[in-house]
């Protein structure tokens, strides 16, 4: 086994497992298997301005829609948010969100 395909399942039996880190989050109405690292405020802090919630989603690149630019949305489980940036390594994506803005 060569490097790329020792990452690939790394990917799924660790990172992204369901028993481990992962859960099943709907990425604009897909199932995806993923780790979403939130950060939900108060609605006072909305009101005031501050984004109501912030999210970095992490999944197979593969598995997400087509990659978004900063300021397009993405809706993740029912919630509209706004791409912050996207990035991927290695076949991983890191998204970072914010609802709110």
């Amino acid at each position: 086994m060569g490097f790329k395909d020792a990452v690939a399942a790394d990917r799924a039996a660790t990172f992204l497992n369901l028993e481990e880190f992962g859960e099943t989050v709907t990425v604009d109405g897909r199932e995806v298997q993923a780790v979403a690292d939130k950060m939900e405020r108060g609605e006072r802090d909305f009101e005031m301005g501050v984004p109501s919630d912030s999210m970095r989603l992490f999944a197979k690149t593969e598995d997400l829609p087509a990659r978004r630019k900063p300021g397009e949305v993405l809706v993740v489980d029912g919630r509209t948010y706004t791409v912050l940036s996207w990035t991927a390594e290695m076949g991983v994506a890191e998204v970072e969100l914010v609802r709110g803005i």
